[in-house]
């Protein structure tokens, strides 16, 4: 998890900490902290690395009433896929995992437990999505979704090996953090590179402040109800 300070006027962060949840120290805790130690006026927005609805298809009626050894009248990649998985693999050539069929759909399925318990935490009924920057008020938090290998990719930042163990993946990682301008750390690069974990939420914010200043890429006009049942990833 990451927190950063937002300056508006230059639309840069000043990352504050960084750091691992565990079962010890809950993320919604964590978060719940975090929020609550700004001040009345500051605008919370949450970019978090997970999938936040699953495809379409999966609601239909030709999938629904399906029945086991029949075929599957709707294709794999409208069923595994959401419309905003196919933009991003057309926009940037990489490929996010499918919500679908892939093992991120537990982590789909944690990050919403995760917000569900932390609107809880907050005394609030729901947390929304933002789909634009003036969805982001201090009344309450918002949320959109993040994709940190697209967040790069916008930059043309290359992951390298950064998820691996040993050198490589630790001087990848470093040198990530380092190719990003717009965050100022207030600890040590090493200590924003320790993991790739640690890596992606410092990305994430990224995410937030590139749809803050309304530089990434929404759904047009035919995909925003589709976008707003699946989810979006903003790069």
């Amino acid at each position: 998890m990451a927190r950063a300070l937002v300056d508006a006027a230059s639309m840069s962060a000043v990352l504050c900490d960084v750091c691992t949840a565990s079962k010890r120290n809950p993320p919604v805790e964590i978060a719940a902290c975090w929020i609550r130690s700004r001040d009345d006026e500051t605008r919370v927005l949450i970019a978090i690395d997970a999938p936040l609805g699953w495809p379409d298809a999966m609601r239909s009626k030709k999938f629904v009433q399906h029945v086991a050894s029949q075929r599957v009248n709707v294709s794999a990649d409208k069923l595994f896929t959401r419309a905003t998985d196919r933009q991003i693999e057309r926009r940037l050539n990489k490929k996010p995992l499918a919500v679908g069929a892939d093992r991120i759909a537990r982590t789909a399925h944690a990050a919403l437990d995760f917000l569900s318990e932390l609107s809880s935490e907050l005394g609030l009924e729901t947390l929304p999505l933002a789909w634009s920057p003036l969805d982001v008020q201090a009344s309450a938090p918002s949320v959109i979704e993040a994709y940190p290998a697209a967040t790069l990719l916008t930059r043309g930042v290359s992951t390298g090996s950064y998820r691996k163990r040993g050198r490589q993946g630790r001087e990848d990682r470093s040198r990530i953090v380092r190719s990003l301008p717009e965050l100022a750390l207030k600890s040590d690069v090493d200590g924003v590179a320790r993991s790739d974990h640690t890596v992606d939420a410092a990305v994430c914010v990224l995410a937030g402040l590139d749809f803050l200043a309304a530089k990434s890429e929404g759904p047009n006009d035919r995909l925003q109800q589709q976008a707003k049942r699946e989810g979006w990833i903003w790069a």
